[in-house]
């Protein structure tokens, strides 16, 4: 039998386990310090509500996944009509826009100014026939300068907590082509398409909340004697001519050795170099190099039952906090009892500023008191309210990450047994139906082959078509 660690128990390691069980004979260990699987694919429960981390939903276009859902969920899966809207000087625009509506929001005169501003910057754009190097220029270019001054520079330097002069045009292009909130507003903007759909008219979306689409595969795993160890956190790692040939990972009653013949890390990349000192200069640097946001979610809890319509919430503008918030029960009225609901809110920040160092409350009143004066509850009407924290949640793509990236990828590859995968592991953006497939593909290529990783990294791009489907 083959001995595989997979190191994290994201959507990325469970569907790489289940696809492992599901092809060959071996004997399959997950290793995940938290006391649940799924990473940020998790549902919250506090007292009677519950909520993601994150607004959670399923949309693929990738055929793999629409076979493996019905046979993983069955009748659980929902499917859920789309609704969304943004708060913009402080009126609540639908999504999709409308005609009417952009121009009784920001009138005529600023409408025509976006229009035209957005027509000279494309026939500039015709003219100058330069590569996007940086998001900023990414987003003036799509959508001209004023629109970018007004909407898309501000809400990256919220969501990505940096210039948008520091972030990589790579950032909008995997983005972008989804047809998203930006694209839509681009689109009305040009006079065309203003009262159609989003391309994500609809989703699918698990009953009782995207963690039981990764406690699902959890029980898949154990059903064929695969063994997750929960509240074990990697410390260390074990290697030899053939690379990693065992894992530590400390307990809360002390530390276990797992022998293994391979493994499918998908914890983020700079704790996994921690463990596998190179002593190259150039290769910490890289690991240095890459950096990460974290999310706080506000959660306020209200005697209501429902405060929007809206799945997604966005706040493009200063004020209030949150980038986005999400309302759990209207993905599924299951997540609160009748007459109660509660509104995700959340926000971005990195480990090293201010924003992230303040204290929960002192972040609950602010957001409480942004929340009300936005008119979508009142003060009282909120019971309660609770923080989450999590680390780790999105890549950030400064300029310059590829070049890290490139030197991990050769360090990496000289680990013969070792693969990366993963929101973290592979440090790109997806969602969970390219999780789910990336998972899948590390685990077929730890079963062809009893060294792997070269071959792995220099077949990345295989991920490249993968985009953000808003």
């Amino acid at each position: 039998m083959k001995r595989i660690a997979i190191l994290g128990t994201g959507v990325a390691g469970l569907a790489a386990a289940d696809r492992l069980l599901d092809i060959g004979d071996c004997q399959v260990s997950l290793v995940e310090a938290e006391p649940v699987v799924g990473g940020l694919a998790a549902t919250v429960v506090r007292e009677d509500v519950a909520t993601d981390l994150g607004p959670h939903r399923i949309h693929t276009e990738l055929p793999e996944v629409h076979r493996l859902l019905p046979d993983l969920m069955g009748n659980q899966l929902l499917h859920v009509r789309r609704s969304s809207r943004m708060l913009l000087d402080g009126h609540w625009i639908s999504y999709p826009l409308r005609a009417g509506q952009l121009l009784k929001t920001l009138g005529l005169g600023t409408v025509l100014r976006l229009g035209t501003n957005l027509a000279a910057t494309r026939i500039g754009g015709l003219v100058a026939r330069k590569p996007n190097a940086t998001f900023e220029e990414a987003m003036t270019r799509t959508f001209g300068v004023a629109a970018y001054r007004k909407v898309f520079g501000p809400y990256a330097r919220k969501v990505w907590r940096l210039e948008p002069s520091d972030l990589s045009a790579e950032i909008a292009r995997v983005r972008l082509p989804s047809r998203g909130i930006g694209a839509a507003f681009g689109r009305a903007l040009r006079g065309r398409f203003l009262r159609s759909a989003t391309p994500v008219r609809s989703f699918l979306y698990v009953r009782g909340g995207i963690g039981q689409l990764s406690k699902r595969f959890a029980e898949r795993i154990r059903q064929r004697d695969g063994r997750i160890y929960y509240h074990s956190e990697v410390v260390e790692m074990k290697r030899d001519a053939t690379g990693v040939c065992a894992v530590l990972a400390r307990q809360p009653k002390g530390t276990i050795w797992l022998d293994t013949d391979a493994v499918i890390s998908t914890i983020p990349l700079p704790t996994l170099g921690a463990m596998l000192p190179s002593g190259d200069a150039e290769v910490g640097a890289a690991l240095a190099g890459l950096e990460y946001l974290s999310i706080i979610l506000i959660v306020l809890v209200a005697r209501k039952d429902r405060i929007s319509p809206d799945h997604w919430l966005y706040f493009p503008q200063e004020s209030p906090l949150p980038t986005r918030a999400c309302e759990p029960k209207n993905f599924d009225s299951s997540l609160a009892p009748e007459g109660k609901t509660c509104l995700s809110c959340e926000i971005t920040a990195r480990r090293n500023e201010s924003l992230w160092e303040t204290k929960d409350d002192e972040l609950a009143d602010r957001v409480e008191r942004e929340m009300t004066a936005t008119g979508l509850l009142a003060r009282e009407d909120i019971v309660s309210r609770f923080v989450i924290r999590r680390d780790w949640a999105y890549p950030i793509y400064r300029l310059g990450f590829e070049k890290n990236l490139a030197t991990i990828w050769a360090f990496l590859g000289r680990i013969p047994n070792l693969v990366s995968v993963g929101r973290q592991g592979l440090f790109n953006h997806n969602n969970i139906d390219h999780s789910i497939v990336m998972g899948r593909r590390a685990a077929e290529a730890v079963m062809a082959s009893r060294t792997p990783a070269r071959a792995w990294y220099e077949s990345l791009s295989q991920f490249a078509h993968f985009r953000i489907l808003d």
